[in-house]
Parts: C-alpha cells; structure tokens; sequence
C-alpha cells in the first residue's frame, strides 16, 4: 500500500492549486505500517472506528495542513520519537540543533569548539541513527516534525 501511496499523484493543475493531502483510514495499526504511511506522504492516519464527526474533523484537519492522529497511531509515533531521541547523543543533539538553525559544519565546530571531522562524525551518526533520514535536509526537516527546535532560530 505504501508504495502505491508513493506513486499516487493528483493531476498537475490541481497540484498547482493545492498540495496533497493524504488521511489514511485504516483497520491496521501496525508501527511499520504507520511509518511506511507517514515515509510516503501520509499527512493523517485514522482508524476506521472513530466517530464519523471524527472523520469528517480530520480530513478538514489535513486539508488545512495540519495532523490527524487517532490516539493509538500517536502513541506508536511519540513511543518511535522518544526511542530516536534517546539514541542520539546530548552531542549529537546539540549539532542537529545548530544544523536546523542553519548552521555549516564548519560554523558547527566553531560554535561548539570541536574538530570539523569530529562534526562530520556526528552528522553521520544522525543520518544512521534518524528513521528515514540519509539527508542534511532530511535531517532538519526530522528536528522540526519531532519538536527538537521550535520557535525563533536565534
């Protein structure tokens, strides 16, 4: 399903218009279900016994941009978010930090007064470490979604 998530493509003029917005209903709460769903696209993620109100809440919800969650498929997600960030290093945490304030690794290592390698080390590590994330921008984009940085850059 996820795959074919991936492929799905609304028309080129309705794209122009408005950006997908993907809210799975679904009977399966699977975790690697979830985020196969999510690493695809998916914007929201319902299952099918919640409340028609609920639905129809929902897909207004993810129209607008923002998340549609039922209460079980968020407690896998933040149960995924907190293992993730306990598995990065308060080093390692602080890099990723200065990355999504858009910092270089060169500025990294000044701020932090390490090596340059020594933050290519780390960056390294949060790509492996981060479900999903083999990019710098897939990093920060990751640091933002999961609340690690929020508010001002300054």
């Amino acid at each position: 399903v996820a795959e074919r998530l991936s492929q799905m493509e609304p028309p080129k003029p309705l794209r122009r218009i408005w950006p997908p917005a993907i809210l799975v209903l679904s009977a399966y709460c699977d975790s690697e279900y979830v985020y196969s769903l999510f690493a695809a696209g998916a914007k929201g993620y319902l299952l099918k016994d919640e409340a028609p109100e609920r639905i129809v809440a929902a897909i207004r919800d993810v129209v607008k941009g923002l998340p549609a969650l039922s209460l079980p498929v968020q407690q896998i997600l933040l149960t995924r978010t907190t293992q993730v960030e306990h598995s990065l290093s308060e080093r390692e945490v602080e890099v990723l930090r200065l990355m999504a304030k858009g910092f270089t690794n060169d500025q990294v290592a000044e701020e932090l007064v390490i090596a340059k390698g020594t933050v290519k080390n780390h960056v390294t590590n949060i790509y492996r470490k981060l479900p999903n994330v083999r990019t710098r921008a897939e990093a920060v984009a990751w640091a933002w979604q999961n609340n690690l940085v929020s508010g001002r850059l300054d």
